[in-house]
């Protein structure tokens, strides 16, 4: 403040001071008694006040942040990736599964995300103790968020890996999955994609089937037994190993597709092997056809 000291007026440093309640009893009642009576201080510690209130206050939430309240990344994978929760309203903790951008890294394509929010959104109407059962739907500055049932555990692989199974608790797991996937189709949903890395166990050791309609496109050639000439490329969705016969062929995915990826992960699951050894298209469809498995069980 100019002149502050020629007419008796405390320098800014001083109000700052006074602002910040670093002054003494004494003269934090000195400085208080100027300001009210001059006009010019009164001004300038209202300007600092009105400073530090903006410099202080904090941005309002979001609707989005109002209710939940995000912890650790719990999962990653093709379609996004997901986060342990708080949701503050109903007071329980969930998973917000958020989807990747059509464009950025680890995009999926538009088809793929739409399709798997409109069975989100039909799996919010479905409630059964083996499918992952889905809250909400939301858009979050501009991205796709599922918020879904937070299960405390790991995936099926997870389950399988970590030591030695007995066939009977194997089968246990896999018949959760198979009443799982049966109450989706009832309602008319198809998984695309099922496989034990799509399945959640949880503490209570029971199974509960995940990302219904997720299935990102993956590139798989045209499966019809021509010469390869013939042979267009085309995008499939789900995971080679374990998608159906049809699907190789191009053809649409209905409840015995997800009935097949079931019987090849429970025979991979039970004797430890692969249950197909051909890579290529053709091959594959071939052995299918033949029966010509890797390996049979004793």
């Amino acid at each position: 403040m100019a002149d502050a000291a020629k007419s008796g007026c405390p320098s800014d440093e001083e109000l700052s001071a006074l602002l910040e309640g670093a002054l003494s009893q004494d003269e934090g009642a000195k400085l208080h008694a100027h300001v009210a009576d001059c006009q010019s201080c009164g001004q300038v510690f209202a300007l600092l006040l009105n400073a530090q209130g903006a410099a202080e206050a904090p941005k309002p939430l979001s609707e989005f942040d109002q209710r939940y309240e995000l912890r650790a990344q719990v999962g990653r994978g093709a379609m996004g990736a997901v986060h342990e929760a708080y949701d503050k309203k109903l007071d329980r903790v969930v998973a917000l599964k958020w989807l990747h951008g059509e464009h950025g890294e680890g995009s999926v394509s538009a088809g793929t995300r739409s399709r798997a929010l409109e069975e989100a959104k039909a799996l919010a109407k479905l409630s059964h103790p083996h499918v992952v059962r889905v809250y909400d739907v939301l858009s979050v500055d501009g991205q796709d968020v599922i918020a879904m049932e937070f299960v405390d555990g790991g995936s099926l692989r997870a389950w399988l890996d970590e030591r030695r199974r007995t066939p009977r608790d194997i089968a246990l797991r896999f018949v959760e999955c198979a009443h799982g996937l049966h109450a989706a189709h009832t309602q008319g949903l198809v998984h695309r994609d099922f496989k034990p890395e799509n399945v959640l166990v949880g503490s209570d050791d029971h199974a509960r089937v995940v990302d219904f309609g997720m299935a990102s496109d993956v590139g798989v050639p045209n499966a019809r037994l021509r010469d390869a000439a013939d042979q267009r490329t085309h995008a499939r969705s789900g995971t080679p190993h374990y998608l159906a016969p049809e699907l190789w062929r191009g053809e649409k995915a209905d409840a015995r597709s997800d009935q097949f990826a079931w019987g090849v992960a429970l025979y991979e699951a039970l004797t430890g092997e692969r249950l197909f050894s051909e890579a290529d298209v053709g091959a594959r469809l071939a052995a299918m056809q033949q029966q010509a498995f890797l390996s049979r069980p004793a």
